[in-house]
């Protein structure tokens, strides 16, 4: 079953002023059972946040995600890719809840079919680098599968232009670096094994980091056909 975005459940939240112990937001229109969820975003940490940063996320419908947390940049800054297969249908609100308090973050969603159980197939891992490109590879292992990658940048700055290479489909961003944490969330339905890379065109030289996962689609079952005149041994 091939994967496919489903249209206009794409949204992007931000941490507005002063700092978030955690933020919510709801996908446009109800969700379907059984389709993929995705969350992507970064987020800085202060100084007296009293916890590590590491990211959570949950939801209304009692989604279970996989959450994939880079390593801290600058002690202060975390990527991460979070995604879940929906348990029923209906209206969704995802939080994003980072360890302590005193968060500034900005994330996005998106809603996928066609994607397999257990989801993951690769992950990429971060990386970061000092250039007008950011990029981080994945391999991918099958064909059809989801690349989804995100990238922020250091410090504070404003305003940061982030561009998704071709091939690559923007989920969403918040390019305002000085009152809340850019970042760009794209994807990619790739179409064999291999390793990919997921990158951006920066307006100017930043200190940046990315991260980047593969999902699986659904495999097909290939029924298989009765052998006719074989012959059956008699148990006694």
């Amino acid at each position: 079953m091939p994967i496919a975005e489903v249209a206009g459940q794409r949204a992007t939240a931000f941490t507005p002023s002063a700092t978030d112990d955690s933020r919510t937001l709801a996908f446009p229109g109800s969700v379907v059972a059984g389709n993929l969820l995705a969350v992507l975003g970064v987020n800085w940490r202060s100084s007296n946040n009293g916890g590590s940063g590491l990211i959570s996320v949950s939801d209304t419908l009692g989604t279970v995600y996989t959450v994939l947390n880079s390593p801290q940049i600058a002690s202060e800054y975390r990527s991460f890719i979070a995604f879940g297969h929906a348990p029923s249908s209906g209206a969704c609100t995802v939080t994003v809840d980072p360890e302590g308090v005193n968060n500034v973050m900005s994330f996005s969603i998106d809603e996928f079919s066609g994607v397999g159980k257990p989801p993951l197939e690769a992950d990429g891992g971060s990386g970061t680098g000092t250039s007008t490109h950011a990029e981080r590879n994945v391999t991918s292992l099958f064909n059809g599968a989801l690349l989804f990658g995100v990238m922020g940048v250091v410090p504070f700055t404003d305003p940061v232009g982030m561009t998704p290479d071709p091939y690559y489909t923007q989920i969403g961003e918040h390019e305002d670096n000085n009152t809340a944490t850019a970042h760009n969330a794209v994807y990619r339905v790739a179409g064999g094994p291999g390793v990919y890379q997921v990158g951006w065109s920066l307006g100017a030289s930043y200190n940046w980091f990315a991260y980047a996962a593969a999902v699986q689609e659904v495999p097909v079952t290939v029924p298989t056909a009765p052998i006719y005149g074989s012959r059956v041994p008699v148990m006694a």
